[in-house]
């Protein structure tokens, strides 16, 4: 069964909670003019209840939080070399509880960045947070973050 996307300009700015709407949780397919793809026609899905709890309680912790990539249709997650079984594409509350997004701190950043235990201190945060599953790019200078049933946790000196 398909997934439920939302089309509709009007819903996107739904607040879903104090700091997010749902459109910043929109698959990106199609934002970029040089890509000329557009796939999925950048649907939406409403993320579980889980993530946004976490997302949420991250973003008291840290101040603002900015989402660069949430729900991936399968196509756009294959174009940006996502893993096949992503959680980004496994973002439909209906049929999973799970989730992703990969996020920036600046404000965090501003703050901590360029200290030793940066990364150690924000893993912690997001730990913290109630996300279980935690990829962190330190070239890219963001952390994927998920509500996997099992915590994970990898550093990646890459994109």
């Amino acid at each position: 069964m398909a997934p439920d996307f939302i089309h509709n300009p009007k819903y996107n700015d739904i607040q879903l909670t104090d700091h997010f709407k749902l459109s910043e949780f929109r698959c990106r397919c199609g934002d970029k003019p040089s890509t000329r793809i557009y796939y999925c026609g950048g649907g939406v899905i409403v993320p579980p209840n889980d993530f946004l709890i976490a997302l949420e309680k991250l973003r008291s912790l840290v101040g603002m939080v900015l989402i660069s990539s949430a729900y991936r249709c399968y196509h756009w997650n294959k174009f940006v070399g996502g893993e096949p079984k992503s959680y980004h594409t496994q973002f439909n509350m209906r049929f999973s509880k799970y989730g992703a997004a990969d996020l920036f701190f600046p404000e965090y950043d501003k703050q901590f960045k360029g200290t030793d235990s940066y990364w150690l201190t924000l893993r912690q945060v997001i730990q913290d947070s109630g996300f279980t599953g935690i990829i962190q790019y330190k070239i890219a200078g963001h952390c994927h973050c998920d509500c996997r049933p099992t915590p994970y946790f990898e550093f990646k000196n890459k994109k």
